[in-house]
Formats: structure tokens, C-alpha cells, sequence
């Protein structure tokens, strides 16, 4: 069962293709149309009455298309970089903190003597 606080978008495929509209759902332009939507109501839903107002460019089929195309796999590469960085990470995050720190090459910097010209407080009696 679908709650009052989903709503469940299906597209005509000879109009509008669905992994176009999803793309489109998720783009800025649409989701600044709900967050404004939602800024009027006192909960993070927004009315269907005010969903049939939200405005989407719908191009051509072919353009639609083309532009599903590039985005799919845009998001393959993204997809497969977020896989790499956790196989990256994943061994590291098994490691304590200390044995991490321990296999970090020292840094060979020259840092500021940040207490250069204090007076020295071990000699003031209290």
C-alpha cells in the first residue's frame, strides 16, 4: 500500500521515457520546484493538487534518448568510482586509528614555534 506521502510517477513511453523522467525528477531545476512546494506546508510533503503544477521540459524522444544515454553512464563511472573508493577504504577502516597513523610516512615540514617569546609558566608561583 502507497501512504498519502508517496506519490508514484509513470510516464507514457511514447511521450516520455521513464529513465529520462527519472533523471528529470532528479534534477535541480524539479527539486527546487518541491523544496519550494514543501517550504508552504508544515510537513516535507506536497500536495498532489500541487504536483500537477510543477513544470518538466520534455524534449524529443531522440533527445531524450541522447540525453538518458549520457547521464546512465555518467552515473556508471560515478557508480564505479564509489566502488573503488570503498575497496580502498574498506581494508583501512578494519585497521585501528593508531595502526593506520603508524603507516603514514612522517611529514618532513618545518612548523612555527607557536610559544616563541611566551613567558614560561613552570617558573610562576601561584
Amino acid at each position: 500500500m502507497v501512504g498519502t506521502s508517496i506519490t508514484i510517477y509513470r510516464s507514457e513511453p511514447s511521450l516520455l521515457l521513464p529513465e529520462f523522467l527519472l533523471f528529470a525528477l532528479k534534477s535541480e531545476d524539479f527539486q527546487q520546484q518541491l523544496f519550494e512546494a514543501m517550504k508552504q506546508t508544515t510537513r516535507n510533503q506536497v500536495p498532489i493538487t500541487r504536483q500537477r503544477q510543477f513544470m518538466l521540459p520534455v524534449p524529443t524522444l531522440d533527445i531524450q534518448k541522447s540525453i538518458a544515454a549520457v547521464l546512465n553512464e555518467q552515473m556508471e563511472a560515478v557508480e564505479k568510482a564509489r566502488q573503488n573508493a570503498i575497496a580502498i577504504i574498506s581494508p583501512i577502516q578494519k585497521k585501528s586509528l593508531l595502526q593506520t597513523l603508524s603507516t603514514l610516512e612522517p611529514l618532513d615540514e618545518e612548523f612555527p614555534d607557536v610559544d616563541e617569546g611566551l613567558l614560561p609558566l613552570d617558573d610562576i608561583e601561584l
